[in-house]
């Protein structure tokens, strides 16, 4: 039988927020206006009607003709849109004007949910029996399943500012539910381009390796690597890896609750 396994994500608040727009309206023809009203997100599946924009010279006015740009590079000339996939997204209004091509653009984001759980887990927020006085997302998975956040990251702008933080909180203090887990960071334009980053607590009946884990990472065409420092050894494809102070069992060598956190 498959156990459970509890993971607390302590996320940073700037991570988490994100604005809902509302379908944009046709108006007049004001350019400025028109690129204005195109919200700066928008949730996957909202129908969104493209404002018509017009290119003046003059006495010359002439209406754009409107091009969505997909993120996977398709392009649809249309009034109304619906984003299906996330991403980003470029409108395009261009014209030809006293003899000038002319364009101006603006884009937006399509998101999904803000995270899901696959069916049989689950996740919620609040704390937990580990660290009662510490707050974030309590998720539980079962043996192969995964937590998915959808928001993007953008990792250049965090600077030394972690973009997960997380701790195990197993249903019973001293028990580990579980031995190892990933952490996969999916190229926002193309799911094929990851970085998996692989968790893992040997089951050896050591007091002291009980609160080390080891960690190892490759990307979509590489084998998962870690360098043990303390052995000078590069570990390719095993249990082992670079060795860090993290926790399975939900309490510190001493026996008592902690919150080990992995950055």
């Amino acid at each position: 039988m498959n156990k459970k396994r509890s993971i607390v994500l302590l996320l940073s608040i700037f991570v988490l927020t994100f604005s809902i727009g509302i379908g944009a309206s046709i108006i007049k023809p004001y350019a400025a206006n028109a690129l204005d009203t195109i919200a700066s997100e928008y949730k996957i599946g909202t129908q969104i009607q493209i404002p018509d924009y017009y290119f003046e010279d003059g006495s010359t006015s002439v209406k754009a003709t409107k091009t969505v740009v997909c993120p996977d590079g398709s392009e649809y000339r249309v009034d109304s849109f619906v984003p299906k996939v996330m991403g980003e997204y470029t409108v395009i209004y261009s014209a030809v004007v006293n003899g000038q091509y002319k364009t101006k653009e603006n884009s937006f984001y399509a998101y999904g949910d803000l995270y899901e759980v696959s069916k049989g887990s689950s996740v919620r927020y609040g704390t937990n029996h580990v660290t009662p006085n510490t707050y974030g997302l309590n998720v539980g998975l079962q043996s192969g399943q995964t937590f998915s956040y959808n928001k993007v990251i953008d990792l250049a702008s965090l600077g030394t500012d972690p973009f997960i933080s997380l701790y195990m909180a197993p249903e019973k203090i001293k028990e580990a539910d579980g031995f190892d887990f990933y952490i996969t960071l999916t190229d926002a334009y193309d799911p094929n381009n990851y970085i998996k980053i692989r968790v893992c607590n040997t089951s050896e009946a050591n007091t002291y390796a009980h609160f080390r884990s080891y960690i190892s990472a490759g990307s979509a065409d590489q084998p998962l690597v870690g360098y043990e420092k303390s052995t000078g050894k590069l570990h390719v494809n095993t249990n082992w890896g670079f060795d860090q102070s993290f926790t399975f069992y939900g309490c510190n060598v001493q026996g008592n609750p902690a919150e080990d956190l992995i950055t």
